[in-house]
């Protein structure tokens, strides 16, 4: 499902196969992929040892098939392999803990490969509940065929197998770290081809949320070292990894980004949303007067979840403090409407005499405050993180530096679920940077979705399935099955793409309709290639594709003029018989993988995977609007012509409960 290519500014993961260079910069922050190469290594796996014991530490698996003295396979100083030869099966798991947690993973570094003819594989586990007894658990194996892997991701219960994901034709060096993990409804395996850990293939399942890890192969020839195995996730490590949505960090009075920002309706400031500086935003106004801004772009809601823990967060850094006594500086989150009135949740940091601080957490109502909690004093040094997160009714406000936040106040409060965040202060002195608003995890289910058609199918020209797709009313054609690869890719693939001319290629899915249930409704795409080029869409509550362009429509559209590396823009539109509104749009977007739209109730939302963002390979909001002109119809795709093409997995239907 994730394949890429060589090609644009900033590749995705790998340039070419065995070239480690290229890649954009993974972030500081402690997403899933640092997380798994942060655990400890419970066996370096580079003694003579026969058969792998480790005084007693690793237990065989039920379902190896050789000698009880052998099962567990062997340990060398170039490795741990199994004992016996193929198509026998050793392997063992880590008895000494069960892991549990937010998430778990596991990982392991292959040495010298299993060989080449036959089945001849190495495999992780994960969430085994007794593995001593039955084949139960998670498994990523990977399988050697002349050269190249074929990885398969699976769930095992008590000994059959589901498989989730699967590819062939993987090229896998040796020193390259393998691993698995399970973090909420998600399964994802994962290799360090480029350097650093990135997923590969994903599944969705909640089956299993804790047990053993373990390893396994078939034939005697493999050699694999550093065995690790751990919990994973926590909420601060989500709150880090929510994307900036400003620096805050140029020269303009007053604070506009080409509109995104807007007054605050109770900021009394000669300039009501501040200013930014190169130093950070500030309100250029002497105590009293307080200035402040809320980001118009996103309205952020759990609304669009479904019945998944999720939440909303807001985060700036402290770029220097309000230094004067009874000056002070505030977050603001799940404000209905901060254009009209004073409501919503505020965490204030106020200086005191002296170097410390006093942080207080509001819940406001039509300019009505409730204290909801207070500490003071505290040190608030310049260049911490200030962060203020709702979820699942409770109110939490959050101190430190980059993923190493630890809560500072709590209160139990389910008012508010919804709204917009923003910044306020009052005294010249504060600087406040990298304002950070987003959702935390609990995404749709979006990988419950039906497959309609994932395209992997000999050429089509044009595209039709049996009659399964037709052919958009404002469009020349349906577009086309193809082929996508060749010696510049690590993945080869068929695709929908745009026929080779200059005809605008759009097709809905005529086989049947979707409506909104409980939870929503939804369409999304898994994208094969690294760049949108020129412009590619996803269509949902289309009433009558056939006849009239009308419905929603996700847009993603490649940015030739973007200097930064960030090369795409996000567009959510509205169509009413052929006229076009749009909602809201995003640009200096990097490395998107798959997306979606999702329509719940009176909120339409764009979701989308960047593993250069949040490698955990979860979706994450991207535009959030509300809107309630449709709630049923036709599902589709879209694509300019002479285009890349590059689109798979396209899948659509209700959220589910």
């Amino acid at each position: 499902m994730k394949r890429f290519k060589q090609g644009g500014r900033l590749p995705l993961l790998i340039v070419l196969m065995l070239s480690f260079a290229g890649l954009g910069a993974v972030p500081a922050n402690a997403t899933t992929g640092s997380e798994i190469e942060n655990l400890p290594v419970l066996d370096a796996l580079n003694r003579n040892e026969n058969p792998l014991s480790f005084a007693g530490q690793w237990s065989a698996l039920q379902w190896d098939s050789e000698s009880a003295t052998r099962k567990t396979g062997q340990d060398t100083t170039s490795g741990w392999g199994p004992y016996d030869g193929y198509p026998s099966i050793n392997g063992a798991y880590w008895k000494p803990t069960s892991f549990s947690g937010v998430g778990t993973a596991a990982s392991l570094k292959m040495m010298v490969n299993p060989g080449s003819e036959g089945g001849r594989h190495i495999a992780l586990w994960l969430n085994m509940s007794s593995p001593g007894s039955t084949k139960s658990g998670y498994q990523f194996k990977w399988v050697e065929n002349e050269g190249t892997y074929a990885l398969t991701l699976s769930k095992w219960v008590n000994g059959t197998q589901t498989v989730f994901e699967s590819y062939n034709l993987v090229k896998i060096p040796t020193g390259t770290t393998l691993a698995i993990s399970k973090k909420g409804p998600t399964v994802t395996a994962w290799t360090d081809l480029g350097g650093t850990l990135q997923p590969f293939l994903i599944g969705n399942d909640n089956t299993f949320t804790s047990g053993y890890a373990g390893i396994e192969g078939s034939g005697s020839l493999s050699r694999s070292i550093n065995f690790k195995a751990g919990a994973i996730g926590s909420l601060a490590a989500d709150i880090a990894a929510v994307p900036t949505l400003d620096t805050l960090q140029r020269e303009e009075i007053p604070l506009s980004n080409e509109g995104k920002w807007t007054a605050l309706n109770w900021a009394t400031a000669s300039h009501k949303s501040g200013r930014a500086t190169v130093q950070g935003w500030n309100v250029p106004s002497s105590y009293l007067p307080s200035g402040g801004a809320y980001w118009n772009p996103a309205l952020l809601t759990d609304a669009v979840s479904s019945n998944t823990a999720s939440g909303e967060v807001v985060a700036v850094t402290m770029g220097q403090t309000p230094t004067t006594e009874g000056r002070w500086a505030s977050v603001w989150l799940d404000m209905p409407s901060p254009s009209t009135e004073k409501t919503g949740y505020q965490l204030r940091w106020t200086q005191n005499a002296g170097s410390t601080m006093t942080a207080e957490l509001y819940k406001w109502i039509a300019g009505s405050a409730t204290l909801l909690a207070s500490k003071s004093p505290l040190s608030i040094p310049v260049g911490t993180t200030l962060a203020l997160s709702d979820q699942n009714g409770t109110v939490r406000a959050w101190q430190g530096t980059g993923a190493n936040l630890s809560e500072l106040l709590s209160a139990s409060d389910a008012t508010f679920s919804s709204g917009y965040a923003g910044i306020e202060a009052a005294g010249a002195y504060t600087r406040l940077k990298d304002f950070r608003a987003g959702m935390l995890p609990g995404a749709p289910k979006l990988a419950n979705l039906a497959l309609l058609d994932s395209f992997n199918r000999a050429n089509e020209s044009p595209l039709s399935n049996g009659g399964k797709w037709l052919k958009a009313s404002w469009a020349g054609n349906t577009g086309r099955v193809h082929e996508f690869g060749g010696s510049n890719y690590l993945y080869s693939g068929q695709n929908w793409g745009s026929l080779y001319n200059s005809e605008l290629s759009s097709a809905y899915w005529q086989s049947s309709t979707f409506s909104e249930g409980v939870n929503g409704n939804a369409v999304s795409v898994a994208r094969l290639k690294a760049s949108p080029y020129p412009r590619q869409s996803l269509w949902l509550d289309m009433p009558g594709p056939g006849k009239e362009k009308s419905g929603y429509e996700l847009s993603v559209e490649y940015d030739e003029e973007s200097l930064t590396g960030l090369d795409w823009v996000i567009t959510l539109s509205k169509w009413v018989a052929g006229k076009q509104t749009v909602l809201a749009t995003q640009a200096g977007i990097e490395s998107l993988v798959s997306l979606a739209l999702v329509k719940k109730g009176g909120i339409l939302s764009a979701w989308t995977v960047s593993p250069s963002e949040n490698d955990d390979f979860d979706y994450r909001p991207q535009l959030t609007v509300a809107d309630s002109t449709y709630s049923s119809g036709s599902v589709g795709l879209e694509e300019t012509g002479y285009g890349d093409g590059g689109l798979a997995n396209f899948s659509a239907g209700g959220l589910g409960s």
